[in-house]
């Protein structure tokens, strides 16, 4: 090659970059996967100067000027999350943080906007990159990309990862974690890379802590709302494509499942999902947050008033949605409650063996749902409900009470593996059993209804039918495989990001294989049993209704 050709690819090379950076252009690379290093430019009109931020904070006037291309490697981001704790020393959830092991996988965030005398002139542009080997997901699930100032997070006064200014010693529920409500919302621009890694879905979005005594986990359960405030007023991601919604959950894996398996509830409700129930879907995804890795989580549906309206093309204030639990008083989540306590007032004052009362409930409660609701959660042997994780809901005008399932981590009786666990007899108390979690009140409404012949017939009926077509080792067995293959995957990577379940295979695959496989190999055969017991063991005389 000549001296006269090496100068004039120098020329093009130099004129190539001169055109680009007078371009209107977001940027040369697009978000996504890539097989090797490169150079980022930006770009956008040249009277405007370029500032960008690789932290996952929005670039200010007083961020990095852009001036030379940016070498991305992947690697940009160096674990200033990772390893901040996010719970407490004295916390009651199921185990303390612990500090990520090993290499953690990274991304590159960039953030840049064009400002002119100090004064922000363009959009915030995003962008997440990803270097591997190959120019595709490694993880083989879909990948999200959160990224905010740090602040939001880790902040004592408005940081929502952490117990922070909110924080009262010896005190179940506080920090800053157990905050709710729009104050602690905060704003993220939020990524959704399908499973071979293209882009799909990107937008702001607002982001709080999601669950009950859950938040006090290291792993924390999101969920994510849009608002006109942030710029989209929908959600449209692909595993929502059905319905264009404005919320969803990101559920963490610790919030999943009971065990060390963190599968339960995934597994619990994918193996009903044809009995026609309202439930939530879910979907595997890796997250990582400001460029972070941040485990394995499960985008599932937030079964609220937007859910009902989407599902059954509703007006969302056509309908009332309750809290099935007594020691609230049956709180109200969407709506009105008033209709729902007077029913309880009716069965605590009427023997529903007699005719009239029973035809009376029969029209205010949808009894094949209720018979197959409670089948289900007997069958899992939830020993988080009935008096938790229980809700109910019904179009107004003379519309009858159906129930949402939901929340079964607690099924195969958690970590006890006790697959003989008798739900008859749980749900035959008429005094607090304590321990237990029920309620007399809790009960009320299965005991009373049982007590008539009828509706017993009908219950035993279904129990046994729901059991054969759907609960049978064969079929609920192959369902465990192949959710248990879709984590399995990255699951190791999770471990050392979490250091929960403490090993892959000596306590995550245990747990699989002994807890909730073994559970459903031998669950139909003691459940059906314990039902026979009940059924002799019972003469079902009327009761007093005064507990």
């Amino acid at each position: 090659m000549n001296r006269k050709y090496l100068i004039y690819l120098a020329l093009v090379a130099f004129f190539t970059t001169i055109i680009l950076f007078n371009k209107k252009e977001v940027s040369i690379h697009k978000s996504g996967f890539y097989s090797k290093p490169f150079e980022l430019v930006l770009t956008t009109d040249n009277k405007y100067t370029i500032q960008y931020t690789l932290d996952g904070a929005n670039p200010t006037n007083q961020s990095k000027i852009f001036k030379n291309p940016l070498l991305i490697t992947g690697k940009e981001s160096y674990d200033s999350l990772s390893f901040i704790n996010t719970t407490i020393a004295d916390s009651i959830a199921n185990f303390g943080w612990r500090a990520p092991t090993g290499e953690q996988d990274k991304a590159t965030i960039v953030k840049y906007a064009g400002f002119e005398n100090e004064s922000l002139q363009t959009e915030i542009k995003t962008l997440s990159f990803f270097i591997e080997d190959t120019p595709t997901n490694k993880y083989k699930l879909p990948i999200i990309s959160i990224s905010t100032d740090k602040s939001n997070l880790y902040s004592k006064d408005k940081g929502i990862f952490i117990a922070g200014d909110n924080f009262i010693a010896n005190k179940k529920h506080s920090g800053n974690f157990f905050k709710r409500g729009k104050e602690f919302e905060r704003e993220v621009y939020f990524q959704y890379f399908n499973k071979y890694g293209v882009l799909e879905f990107e937008q702001n979005i607002g982001m709080r802590i999601h669950g009950g005594i859950t938040r006090r986990n290291p792993q924390k359960s999101l969920k994510f709302y849009a608002r006109k405030e942030y710029g989209e007023v929908s959600i449209n991601l692909p595993f929502l494509a059905e319905k264009r919604v404005n919320r969803f959950i990101l559920e963490s894996m610790q919030e999943s499942g009971g065990g060390q398996a963190l599968i339960e509830d995934v597994v619990a409700q994918e193996i009903v999902k044809k009995i026609g129930l309202e439930q939530q879907n879910f979907q595997a995804v890796i997250v990582f947050i400001n460029g972070e890795y941040w485990g394995l989580h499960t985008i599932r549906d937030r079964l609220d008033e937007n859910y009902l309206a989407y599902k059954f093309n509703l007006n969302k204030d056509s309908f009332d949605i309750i809290d099935g639990n007594p020691s609230i008083d049956y709180e109200v989540i969407h709506g009105n409650n008033s209709e729902y306590l007077n029913l309880i007032t009716f069965v605590k004052n009427n023997d529903l063996n007699e005719h009239k009362n029973y035809n009376y409930i029969n029209s205010k409660i949808e009894l094949d749902n209720f018979i197959d609701y409670y089948s289900v959660e007997m069958f899992f042997a939830n020993h988080d409900w009935p008096i938790h994780n229980i809700k109910m809901w019904k179009k107004k005008n003379n519309g009858k009470w159906r129930f949402i399932l939901y929340d079964l981590d607690g099924g195969f009786t958690g970590n006890r593996r006790d697959h003989t666990l008798n739900m008859f007899e749980r749900l035959s108390n008429e005094v607090d059993c304590g321990s237990c979690g029920n309620s007399p009140e809790a009960t009320l409404l299965f005991r009373s209804l049982m007590e008539n012949e009828q509706f017993r017939k009908k219950f035993s009926s279904r129990y046994k039918e729901i059991i054969e077509k759907y609960m049978s080792p064969e079929r609920t067995l192959a369902v465990v495989d192949s959710i248990a293959n879709i984590y399995q995957i990255n699951m190791q990577s999770h471990i050392n990001r979490w250091r929960y379940p403490w090993s892959l295979k000596n306590h995550w695959k245990r747990d699989v294989e002994n807890n909730i496989k073994y559970f459903l190999r031998n669950r139909e055969e003691s459940t059906l049993l314990n039902l026979n017991n009940y059924l002799q063991k019972n003469d079902f005389n009327p009761k007093s209704k005064n507990n």
